[in-house]
């Protein structure tokens, strides 16, 4: 199972460092005497009449998974379909006569996460246009992250269109082959899902609920 589960190594390090880099980057009060000093009436006057400074707050009900189910469920049938795939696509390479479907298994389910990421893009932002707007909200940290993971991708895909190409150019077996017809389709398709997925978490951060009803209801939580 390592090979599976070593991207979460990755992605753990990667939240991790945005963590510890968003709160460094909050950390702009200086720590004087005076402050300390204050804190410390503080914590004798609250000790002298019982009460508790560090009493966690109340955890709002309208937080967690409310109006996420949809999303949730969604991605679950996804992520079904990509182990089905990835079983399929495993089955199949072991036998030379059977390698053709594993590397179309691989092609299609490719092709059809980017269709969907393109689509459930497009969904979002309809559902996120009636928002309100606050540019005063500070994500830089997650738009540098937004970028430079967006940047790796594309390169990725360039390099993968570049084999694709030259093996057409190869002419023979490899001009019409389907599979590499389909890894020129989903390439364009990632490239274009990912800038205008790029484009749409970068206004997603600033976008706000503008009213009571938009808090209720919570559009494009799913």
């Amino acid at each position: 199972a390592s090979p599976y589960l070593f991207p979460f190594v990755l992605e753990y390090s990667l939240v991790a460092v945005a963590t510890m880099a968003s709160r460094f980057a909050d950390m702009n009060v200086q720590v004087t005497r005076d402050i300390l000093e204050t804190v410390r009436k503080a914590l004798r006057q609250a000790y002298k009449k019982g009460e508790d400074l560090f009493e966690s707050p109340q955890v709002d009900s309208t937080g967690g998974f409310k109006k996420a189910h949809q999303g949730t469920f969604m991605g679950m049938i996804v992520m079904s379909g990509v182990i089905v795939s990835i079983v399929l696509f495993h089955f199949w390479e072991e036998k030379p006569e059977t390698a053709y479907r594993a590397d179309m298994t691989f092609q299609v389910c490719d092709l059809l996460i980017n269709l969907i990421l393109f689509i459930g893009t497009i969904v979002g932002v309809i559902q996120l246009y009636p928002l309100g707007y606050d540019l005063s909200r500070e994500n830089s940290i997650d738009h540098y992250l937004l970028i430079s993971s967006a940047i790796g991708l594309i390169v990725l895909e360039l390099f993968s269109l570049s084999g694709s190409f030259i093996a057409r150019e190869m002419g023979g077996e490899f001009a019409d082959n389907p599979a590499i017809i389909l890894n020129i389709t989903s390439g364009l398709l990632a490239i274009a899902q990912c800038v205008f997925q790029t484009m749409f978490i970068a206004d997603g951060l600033q976008r706000v609920a503008a009213n009571d009803e938009q808090r209720e209801k919570m559009p494009g939580r799913s």
